[in-house]
């Protein structure tokens, strides 16, 4: 398993509730690898004191990108929404481009679904 963490509670809930189905992190393709053999476990504030288990999720779809243009050129509001950037205070896709202002290079966007213990081991073993 890959372990990726949260850091907002927000997010946290949006993924338990089904609202929130992708990640955007650094592009790295070994890492990707084994994110598609492994599948995911996801955490709240892993490595702190305050982690906690937030569930199983399978990756579905990766799509790479320089991260700068394609927040300026391609990413819509549903691609701020899916990544759990929705709030009262602006839009979707405005938030998630402030939240990644300063970060560039090449990125991926991980599309996940969250599943029981049962379907992750089953897929795992390479049971469909």
């Amino acid at each position: 398993m890959v372990g990726i963490s949260f850091s907002s509670a927000d997010f946290v809930a949006k993924i338990r509730g089904g609202s929130k189905t992708t990640t955007i992190r650094p592009s790295n393709p070994k890492r990707e690898e084994q994110m598609r053999r492994l599948g995911l476990h996801l955490y709240y504030k892993q490595r702190t004191p305050q982690c906690s288990f937030i569930g199983y999720a399978w990756p579905e779809e990766f799509e790479t990108f320089d991260l700068q243009t394609w927040l300026m050129n391609k990413a819509t509001e549903e691609d701020g929404i899916e990544d759990g950037f929705k709030n009262e205070h602006s839009s979707a896709l405005g938030a998630m481009r402030e939240y990644f202002e300063n970060e560039h290079g090449m990125y991926t966007r991980i599309h996940f679904r969250v599943i029981d213990k049962a379907t992750f081991e089953m897929y795992r073993m390479g049971v469909d």
